[in-house]
Formats: structure tokens, sequence, C-alpha cells
């Protein structure tokens, strides 16, 4: 019995350690993708003005919060800013994206 629960104690850090690699290789992923996104956007005559930009929610969750964040089309024409901007998606459907912003802008 002993050695049952020996083996699944391993199995369960194991599948802990599967996860938090994964976890953390795709939110390294969601950093540079957002830094591409930002470059590729500025090429274009975006102006993206932002403090911190911060990846959390582990373990469930991948969280971008944008800190200070204020963004400008080509020309001026039309400005945005706000102190805060998050978007949120689960870990296993990265896909579905749950943006959330400040009451006031």
């Amino acid at each position: 019995m002993l050695r049952r629960m020996q083996i699944v104690a391993v199995l369960a850090v194991g599948a802990l350690a599967v996860w938090t690699a994964w976890w953390w290789t795709a939110s390294a992923a969601k950093e540079r993708a957002l830094a591409a996104a930002i470059h590729e956007a500025e090429s274009r005559g975006w102006r993206v003005e932002t403090g911190d930009i911060d990846v959390g929610g582990y373990p469930y969750r991948f969280d971008t919060e944008f800190r200070a964040l204020a963004v400008t089309a080509p020309g001026h024409a039309l400005a945005w800013e706000a102190p805060w901007f998050r978007v949120s998606a689960l870990a296993y459907n990265p896909a579905h994206l749950i943006a959330m912003w400040p009451k006031h802008q």
C-alpha cells in the first residue's frame, strides 16, 4: 500500500512539474508575441506607450496586465488611454480572451 502511495505522489509531482514547465513556456511565448505585436503596430505608424506589462495567473490562467497604457492611431486621428488594461485567458483554453478595463478611462 505504501509503495502505491509513493507512486501516486511521484506521478502527481511529475504532472505538476510538467504543467508548470508548460505554463512558464507559454507565458514567455505570450510575452514575446506581445512585444512583437507592439513593434509591428509601431512600424505601421501606431504609437503604443505602456508602463509595466505583467503576465501572471499561474496555474489556471494567463493574465496580462498593461499599466499606464496609451494607444494613438496613425495621424493622431484616434487616441485611447487607461491607467490599466487586463486580458485574461484560461490556461486550458487560451483562445478564449476576457478583456477588463477600468471604469473611468
